[in-house]
């Protein structure tokens, strides 16, 4: 599998298992609802923008070795 996919997978499911342990229902209500989902989706663009960075760096890496 490529690294530009299995790495925001393997990010999202991290996400995914920690929202889950650190749902502001769960735990003491240290974290609110707003600063909860904003924090998730910051994190959500931030991996997806990762996956696009290493995507193109993967294809830039190809276009060189078929230059030299």
């Amino acid at each position: 599998m490529k690294k530009h996919i299995l790495v925001p997978i393997a990010l999202l499911i991290y996400l995914g298992v920690m929202a889950y342990f650190f749902y502001p229902g769960k735990t003491d209500g240290s974290v609110s609802f707003t600063q909860y989902y904003i924090t998730i989706g910051i994190t959500a663009v931030i991996i997806v923008a990762l996956s696009f960075f290493l995507k193109k760096k993967a294809e830039n890496n190809e276009k060189y070795k078929k230059d030299k």
